[in-house]
């Protein structure tokens, strides 16, 4: 858990599926990260944004090799951990 910028970070799950790819560096791990998040409606602008109501959302991203999406939707996130056959 984390607080910064007038957000509340709750919680980070990592999800892996086994799977490693190559690079420069070495092998790394497929991994999808899922950061869930609350923002009061009192904080300032963040990203050019102003909240009028209290915002509760997630982060994802997906790791998976060069040219991976990077950061993917919430719907996208649900899809991958279905596929991985992991319970929540």
């Amino acid at each position: 858990m984390a607080y910064f910028n007038d957000t509340l970070y709750c919680e980070l799950d990592i999800y892996g599926n086994g799977e490693k790819y190559e690079t420069p560096d070495g092998l790394n791990s497929v991994n999808l990260k899922v950061m869930y998040f609350y923002r009061p409606s009192r904080s300032g602008p963040w990203a050019g944004l102003t909240y009028s109501d209290n915002a509760v959302g997630w982060y994802c991203v997906y790791e998976g090799g060069p040219g991976a999406p990077g950061r993917i939707s919430k719907e996208k996130a649900d899809s991958i951990i279905r596929l991985w056959r992991i319970k929540n």
